[in-house]
């Protein structure tokens, strides 16, 4: 599946799905359909299927590889808690928080009795828990998760590793929604530092963070550090997402309303053509 990964990671994954799909049938053919083995290809598809967004398919493949491991009697394995992990995120995507809380909270007991609470799996689905957490508006919890997610990454990955960008970027939202936001901005650039060297200044990773700590700046009220942030950002913005995508909804929103609120009309309106 290594090759299929590859070509996921490069973008193309009309070539990835064929490598999937042709290494599960090979699986298939040799060990059967009820084995493990082919469950956990299942969840290298299932996985596949969430990064190509692809949220049906993913939900269904994580399902069937979860009853094979149910018939097995490894429900509680920590093969079937990186599966529940899968669906859990899947879940949250789809907009059905209430399923993924009660998902993610089962994959979090699994994964902490199967590889303890310093592992990076388990610090991978309470990141997600805490995501969870903070869609539904309880906001305390989702820094609590957070918390227990770095914990587990200090103590199973390189500090520099991407993971932690994504962690101090969605503890950064937190912040905000919580009014902290000196403290937020810190942690945004923190992250954007971390996708800077991980990904590079024109990748989407970096352009989100950036627009994050400027959207925090504009809620400040330091609309002119705002702005400098948003003019740095928005050819990356544009060069790595659609004009209906959300990333630029929320771009152009953000940017209008921070020209409005200095009393740059001229500016707002060519902001929104």
């Amino acid at each position: 599946m290594n090759y299929g990964n590859f070509l996921s990671e490069t973008g193309k994954y009309k070539q990835a799905e064929t490598i999937y799909l042709k290494a599960l049938n090979v699986f298939k053919n040799t060990v059967g359909k009820t084995d493990i083995m082919y469950a956990k290809q299942l969840v290298n598809l299932g996985q596949f299927y969430f990064v190509s967004n692809q949220y049906k398919n993913s939900l269904d493949v994580f399902n069937e590889a979860l009853e094979i491991y149910d018939k097995n009697n490894l429900s509680n394995s920590y093969i079937a808690g990186l599966a529940l992990t899968g669906k859990g995120l899947t879940l949250q995507n789809l907009g059905e928080l209430g399923k993924a809380l009660e998902i993610q909270l089962k994959a979090q007991t699994i994964l902490r009795n199967e590889l303890g609470e310093n592992h990076k799996e388990y610090g991978k689905v309470t990141q997600n828990l805490g995501g969870t957490y903070y869609l539904i508006g309880q906001i305390e919890k989702a820094v609590e998760q957070y918390q227990k997610a770095y914990d587990a990454y200090e103590n199973s990955i390189k500090q520099g590793n991407y993971l932690f960008g994504l962690l101090l970027a969605s503890i950064a939202d937190a912040l905000v929604v919580l009014d902290k936001i000196p403290d937020a901005l810190n942690y945004y650039d923190i992250a954007a530092q971390n996708f800077k060297v991980n990904f590079g200044e024109t990748s989407f990773y970096y352009a989100t963070a950036l627009l994050s700590k400027g959207i925090a700046l504009s809620l400040s009220g330091d609309y002119n550090e705002a702005l400098k942030i948003f003019n740095e950002v928005e050819p990356i913005i544009k060069s790595t997402s659609d004009k209906k995508s959300t990333i630029q909804y929320l771009f152009y929103f953000h940017l209008a309303m921070t020209y409005d609120l200095i009393g740059d009309t001229s500016a707002t309106l060519s902001s929104n053509l």
